[in-house]
């Protein structure tokens, strides 16, 4: 998953694999082309998401306090627990979006437990008080789970509570792994696996979808129709 300011770095690697799986089935590489789009599946699952949407004109900010204690906030956007927080979209003084305005946290592989997550108010006010939450777990598995809410905002915030059932994550990732995946933020398309396929593959577009998949950035929040995720 990444930050807001990477978004170019998804929508290039997904234009590359949709690209490279077609030319695969042109070239009649069916079987490689078969558990190209099986990669991509397996990828594209998360262990968990969370987006709050509003409407109005107001900035929320989210606080996630994961089951090891670490903490995902705007001081702390990638955890060592794995969860990565995607930015907003808010409001301004040029008018409300049609969709609303929305934050969202997202951890790929995730540990098992109990979650905290308070969403603070940084100005202006909701419409009606309210923001809705969804909480997706096991994201592109069978075992999805899918919760909405309706809860009220207060001054002091509002918190939400949710755990994870059957985490993937069992260790927590280390702080060197951390920055050069931040460091690949900025330089995508570094990490060379092109042997996973044929060399008669576009190199150039297999690399780069091969590194980003590899990086774990594909994924899909924008799941309820929202437009700032």
């Amino acid at each position: 998953a990444w930050p807001r300011e990477n978004q170019h770095i998804e929508d290039e690697a997904k234009l590359i694999a949709k690209a490279t799986h077609t030319q695969l089935l042109e070239e009649g590489r069916s079987d490689e082309a078969e558990q190209f789009a099986t990669d991509i599946k397996q990828a594209l699952v998360r262990d968990c998401i969370v987006v709050v949407t509003w409407t109005g004109e107001a900035d929320l900010d989210l606080l996630v306090e994961e089951p090891t204690g670490t903490l995902c906030s705007v001081q702390n956007l990638r955890t060592n627990g794995g969860g990565v927080l995607l930015g907003d979209t808010f409001a301004t003084s040029e008018g409300n979006s049609v969709d609303g305005y929305s934050e969202a946290y997202v951890c790929p592989h995730a540990f098992t437990g109990d979650y905290r997550m308070l969403v603070r108010r940084v100005w202006g006010n909701v419409t009606a008080g309210k923001v809705t939450v969804d909480v997706v777990k096991h994201y592109g598995t069978e075992k999805q789970e899918h919760m909405r809410q309706q809860i009220d905002l207060a001054e002091n915030g509002a918190l939400v509570l949710f755990d994870v059932k059957e985490g993937r994550r069992e260790e927590p990732i280390a702080e060197k792994q951390i920055a050069h995946l931040q460091n690949a933020e900025q330089a995508i398309g570094r990490t060379v696996l092109a042997q996973q396929l044929n060399s008669s593959v576009d190199p150039t577009a297999l690399r780069n979808f091969v590194a980003a998949r590899q990086a774990g950035f594909f994924r899909d929040p924008r799941l309820f129709g929202r437009g700032g995720v």
